[in-house]
Formats: structure tokens, C-alpha cells, sequence
């Protein structure tokens, strides 16, 4: 008998026996065949294995479905349905993310938008971090929400035209940290831009 025999015969003893397929400890939920414990850890190992996959694929140059990609990181097909997606879920006051419902005049649910903006905060973080920390290179500011990426070069708008809708934030750590970007706070990103590319801080 091979292993996948094998493998079929004890899952099926375990299903009749009532018991969770994976551990043969404990019941399974409802309508399904693994346990709770069981069922979270297969939907992480699931869930990195798909992000392992879909980074491969990006990197090759294809969506994440596998087709070829002629601009960005999705395939025509794909961003077809992934408007749709959006716009059928949005029309029926559901959460464009996960389809629960969304709040009064917003495009996600309650519980979506926190986690957006948690991991948001965690990746600004992240990226602060690997350019110094939080702190503004210039004049020392340290206050999280006056703080920015600036383009050291001055080249940012061409920059954010090469990268398209994609967060700087996000482009920054997929690129491992590149060189070329510093961490300011908004009044010395913008006296660069307005003073030749020096802060007044330091003319």
C-alpha cells in the first residue's frame, strides 16, 4: 500500500470515528473536517505558500495567476475582475475586501478598515526604521505623523510615475531598502522642494 493509500484509509477512519483529520484529537467544526487549532494552522501554512507563489510569479514578470503582465504586477484579465470585484461589492454596501458589510459611506467594514490601518502603521514603521527611525533626518522630528520619505535626489515625482498606484512605502521594503531616500519630516520635505532641493534649516 502506497503512503497516499495509506494516508486516504486514515483520514476516512478518523472522518467515521468523528474526529478532526489532520490530528485525530479533537472534533471538527461544524460541516468540516478538521478542528479549530488544525484549521487555522492549515489556512496560514496555505496563505504563506500562496504568498511564496504569487512573489515568484511577480518576480518572473507574471501576474499572479500566472499570465504575462503588460504593465504593472496584474494581467488585464485580472484587473477585469478585480474590478469588478470592487464595484459589485461596493453597489451592495459590502466591504470591497472581504463582502461583509460595509460602514455608512465607506468601502469596508469596521474590522477591515482597523487592520488596514494597523498594517499600514507597521509597515510606515518598518520603513522608518531602515532608513534611521522614526526621527527626521534634518531637524529631529520625532512626532510619527509629521513624518515622510523624501527622494534625496529630488526625483520623487518621476519616481511615483515609474511605480504607479503602488504605496512608496510597500515599493521601498519589496525593493530591500535601496539607497536614495531618507526620512523628513513634512516642513523639511517641503522647504527642499521650495529651496532648491536645501532645507532653510541649513542655509
Amino acid at each position: 500500500m502506497n503512503p497516499n493509500e495509506s494516508q486516504k484509509i486514515r483520514r476516512q477512519k478518523l472522518k467515521d470515528q468523528g474526529l478532526c483529520v489532520q490530528c485525530g484529537k479533537h472534533p471538527p467544526r461544524d460541516g468540516l473536517l478538521t478542528c479549530e487549532p488544525c484549521g487555522k494552522k492549515l489556512s496560514e501554512n496555505m496563505s504563506r505558500w500562496k504568498q511564496k507563489a504569487k512573489q515568484e510569479r511577480q518576480s518572473s514578470g507574471l501576474c499572479s495567476c500566472g499570465k504575462p503582465v503588460e504593465k504593472g504586477k496584474t494581467c488585464k484579465e485580472c484587473k477585469q475582475k478585480n474590478r469588478a470585484w470592487y464595484y459589485r461589492k461596493k453597489n451592495m454596501a459590502q466591504c470591497t475586501y472581504c463582502g461583509n458589510a460595509a460602514m455608512n459611506g465607506k468601502t469596508r467594514c469596521e474590522e477591515c478598515s482597523k487592520d488596514l490601518v494597523k498594517k499600514n502603521r507597521e509597515l510606515k514603521l518598518e520603513v522608518y526604521e531602515a532608513y534611521g527611525g522614526a526621527v527626521c533626518k534634518c531637524c529631529g522630528e520625532s512626532t510619527e505623523q509629521f513624518l515622510t520619505i523624501d527622494h534625496i535626489n529630488d526625483d520623487g515625482a518621476e519616481h511615483r510615475k515609474q511605480i504607479g498606484r503602488t504605496s512608496i512605502l510597500r515599493w521601498l521594503k519589496q525593493n530591500d531598502y535601496p539607497e536614495g531616500f531618507q526620512v523628513l519630516c513634512f516642513n523639511c520635505n517641503l522647504g527642499r522642494r521650495i529651496n532648491g532641493g536645501i532645507c532653510p534649516h541649513k542655509t
